[in-house]
Formats: structure tokens, C-alpha cells, sequence
């Protein structure tokens, strides 16, 4: 039924390209080194995300302006563009996807940010010449310009049959599943999803809520 749902919620704008589909790999699978440093992300989220209030919900809470001048933020902006996706198993090319998504999406914010001095009030005010903020470039993945759309449709949706991504990826809303607080790491991936599925849904603001 979840799986269902998720996919239903996406359908209405985004056509999901199905090819081959992955499902997730058990994490005990894994051996061996991994092939994309996710250090500086997991240490860039390990200390400027705290958890707050939003309108009275709890949620996680990322400092923007301190992150913006962090040189660590470049640097895996730069570890992303240049990793090489042949190298990569399909857990780990999921890993690479969540975390690109999350960290993109966090990017789009800051440089409204940098442009404008201030947050904007919620990430749909970065819509440009009538292009919706999911639908304009985000960034580079592997060497390809992608959307925040087409990362989370054409590729995290359609590659991998797996409902718990959406809990997994967060579009900088206070409604959205909780953004981690470390990166998503191949070795751990299934123990990760699945935390972040129980902390979306035990979050009765903006997970589930059984009434009467």
C-alpha cells in the first residue's frame, strides 16, 4: 500500500521511466572499501543540523548561512560532479543519489540565498521565468546536469524498487520527512532507510496520527 501511495503522489506530473529496477541490497553485503567519500557531507550534517520547532512541529533544522560558508560544502559539491558511476554497485549508486538529492536541494536554498540575502519562506518561491524549482538545472551527478525532478523520478523512483527512498530524501519543506543527520552510507543503508521511515511515521505532525 505505501509503495502504492508514494507512487500514485509522483504520477500526476512525473512519468516514471522504468528499465531495470535494483532492489536493495541486505547491508551485510557489503565488503570491501566504499568508492564515493560522503565524509565531508556527514560531517557538514553531524554539526549544522539541530533539531527545532517549525510552526509547532518538531523537525531537524539545518543552519543555511553557516553551512554557505563552510569550504567543506564545495568540496563535495565537487566530489559529486566528478564520481565515476561505472565504478559504483547499486547500493552504492543509491547512496550517491539520496545524499546528491538532499545536498542539491539544500543548494538550490543556499544560493537564493547568497543572491538575495535572505531565506526565502519556502523553496517553491525558486521558481524562475515560470520553471518550477524541481524542473530547473540543480546540479551535476556523475558528469550529467540533472533536476531535482529527475533525480527523484527519473532515477531514485524508476531505478530501485524501493518504497523507503521517500522518506529518505527531503525537498528543504517543514512538511517532508526529517533531513539525517549523516549522510547516508552504503555499509548501513538498509539500517538508515529503515529509521528514517520509523521517525517520519512516529512523527504525528507530518508522519501519521491515529485519531478516535
Amino acid at each position: 500500500m505505501y509503495a502504492w501511495i508514494e507512487r500514485k503522489v509522483a504520477q500526476y506530473k512525473y512519468s516514471a521511466k522504468r528499465g531495470t529496477c535494483f532492489d536493495v541490497a541486505p547491508d551485510k553485503d557489503f565488503t570491501g572499501s566504499t568508492v564515493v567519500d560522503h565524509s565531508a557531507w556527514d560531517s557538514l550534517l553531524k554539526e549544522k543540523v539541530q533539531r527545532n520547532e517549525i510552526d509547532g512541529i518538531e523537525l531537524n533544522v539545518i543552519d543555511y548561512k553557516s553551512l554557505s560558508e563552510d569550504e567543506r560544502f564545495s568540496a563535495y559539491r565537487n566530489t559529486l560532479s566528478s564520481v565515476s558511476l561505472g565504478d559504483l554497485s547499486p547500493n552504492e549508486k543509491l547512496c550517491l543519489y539520496i545524499n546528491a538529492y538532499n545536498f542539491l536541494c539544500i543548494d538550490k536554498i543556499i544560493s537564493s540565498f547568497k543572491e538575495q540575502g535572505k531565506l526565502p519562506k519556502s523553496i517553491l518561491e525558486l521558481k524562475k521565468s515560470g520553471v518550477e524549482v524541481w524542473d530547473q538545472p540543480a546540479g551535476i551527478v556523475g558528469g550529467e546536469t540533472l533536476t531535482l525532478g529527475q533525480l527523484e523520478h527519473d532515477i531514485l523512483r524508476s531505478k530501485w524498487n524501493e518504497p523507503r527512498i521517500h522518506a529518505c530524501i527531503v525537498c528543504a519543506s517543514v512538511s517532508c520527512p526529517d533531513l539525517r543527520k549523516e549522510a547516508f552510507m552504503v555499509d548501513r543503508l538498509n539500517e538508515q532507510m529503515n529509521d528514517q521511515v520509523s521517525q517520519w511515521l512516529l512523527n504525528e505532525k507530518k508522519g501519521s496520527a491515529v485519531r478516535g
